[in-house]
C-alpha cells in the first residue's frame, strides 16, 4: 500500500489497522505533529485525524504497522512534512520493530527535493517490494520502465463525471464545520463562562490549563480577519491559533 500527501495519510492508518496489508510506503506524510505545528503552515483538515494528538503521535502509529515492512519517503524541501518530522517518526516507531527483531524492515530514506512522488522515489518503492514482498533482490532502488501516463485532465481520472464535487455532497470541509458548530453550541455562555465545561468541550484532562505565551504570526490580512497567532507552551509545545476580536466580522 501506498501513496503521496493524502495518500500517505491512508497508507498510514490503514495499515495500522489492517494486518492484510503486507507492506506499508506512505511518501511525504510522516511527522510528528510537534513537528508539524512547529512550521506554522495553514493546512487542509483533510490530512489529520481530528483528537488523534490527545493520545498518540504518528510514531506511535507507524509502531503499530510492526513487524510488517514500512518504508517512509520524505523529501528534504518539502516545508510541510518535513525531513525531521519523518526522522522523529521513525525513530518512535523503532522500538516496536526491534521488539520483534525486525528492525532491518522499518527504513527512512530521504530525497532532495519537495512535495512529490517522484521517479527516483518509485523507483525506491519498486525495490522495496520487490524484496518484502517477491522476496527478490536487496532492497536497492529498481528501475522504472518507460510510462504513458494520463494526461491530468483526462477524464479517467476523475472521480466525478462532471469533473467537479456535487453540491449535495458533504465534503470533508463541511463536516468539520458541522462538527465546530456542534462544540461551539456546547459552549457556556459568555457571560458566566465556566473552566470546566471549557475543558469538557476542548476534551482537555483533568488539572491546570498550560499557560501558553502568544507570538503574532506575520503575514497579510485584511480588516475585520482573525489574528493567526502562535501560542507557546513552557514545555515548547506550539500551538497554532486564531483571535477574533469582539465586533470585527467573521
Amino acid at each position: 500500500c501506498t501513496g503521496a500527501s493524502g495518500g500517505g495519510l491512508n497508507t498510514l492508518y490503514v495499515a495500522a489497522i489492517d494486518e492484510r496489508i503486507r507492506v506499508a510506503i506512505p511518501v511525504v506524510y510522516a511527522t510528528s505533529f510537534r513537528e508539524f505545528l512547529g512550521t506554522r503552515h495553514n493546512h487542509c483538515p483533510c490530512n489529520h485525524l481530528p483528537g488523534l494528538a490527545g493520545y498518540a503521535d504518528m510514531g506511535d502509529i507507524a509502531a503499530l504497522i510492526a513487524p510488517r515492512p514500512l518504508l517512509l519517503l520524505t523529501a528534504k524541501q518539502d516545508s510541510s512534512f518535513t525531513v525531521r518530522g519523518a526522522q522523529e517518526a521513525s525513530a518512535e516507531a523503532l522500538p516496536a520493530y526491534r521488539a520483534y527483531g525486525r528492525e532491518e524492515t522499518l527504513q527512512l530514506r530521504e530525497f532532495d527535493c519537495g512535495h512529490d512522488y517522484n521517479q527516483p522515489m518509485r523507483e525506491a518503492l519498486y525495490g522495496f517490494v520487490q524484496e518484502h514482498l517477491n522476496g527478490e533482490g536487496d532492497g536497492s532502488p529498481t528501475a522504472e520502465p518507460a510510462l504513458a501516463l494520463e494526461p491530468p485532465d483526462s477524464p479517467a481520472l476523475r472521480c466525478f463525471e462532471s469533473g467537479h464535487v456535487p453540491p449535495t455532497a458533504a465534503t470533508v470541509r463541511s463536516l468539520a464545520r458541522q462538527d465546530a458548530a456542534a462544540l461551539r453550541d456546547r459552549l457556556p455562555p459568555v457571560g458566566g463562562a465556566d473552566r470546566a465545561a471549557l475543558r469538557e468541550v476542548l476534551g482537555w484532562p483533568a488539572g491546570a490549563l498550560p499557560a501558553a505565551t502568544p507570538e503574532p504570526v506575520s503575514g497579510d490580512s485584511r480588516p475585520g480577519d482573525p489574528e493567526k497567532l502562535l501560542l507557546r507552551t513552557a514545555d515548547g509545545v506550539a500551538l497554532p491559533g486564531l483571535l477574533l476580536r469582539a465586533g470585527a466580522e467573521a
